[in-house]
């Protein structure tokens, strides 16, 4: 989870002027655990069962994680040295 919201902290500093509509700080915070499992775990979830778990149609899923991705630069390895600062 910790990593997630590294990437959330990153894809405001990239796009810090967005706009939102009402609850899409959870579609953003979903797209970043999607991200963050499927970079960091061998043992990965299909978007199929992200959609089942969080309630939101596959789709939307398949567009937010491609959106969110290139948000990043699709920069997702997080340095010990990056994560041990952000965590401060």
């Amino acid at each position: 989870l910790l990593i997630s919201l590294l990437y959330v902290a990153r894809l405001r500093q990239t796009i810090p002027s967005s706009h939102s509509g009402v609850g899409s700080e959870f579609r953003v915070f979903v797209s970043a655990i999607i991200l963050a499992q499927k970079y960091h775990t061998d043992d990965r979830y299909a978007n199929k069962t992200w959609a089942k778990l969080s309630g939101l149609p596959l789709d939307d899923i398949n567009t937010m994680e491609r959106e969110f991705l290139q948000g990043l630069g699709g920069r997702l390895h997080v340095t010990r040295e990056e994560y041990e600062k952000w965590l401060r």
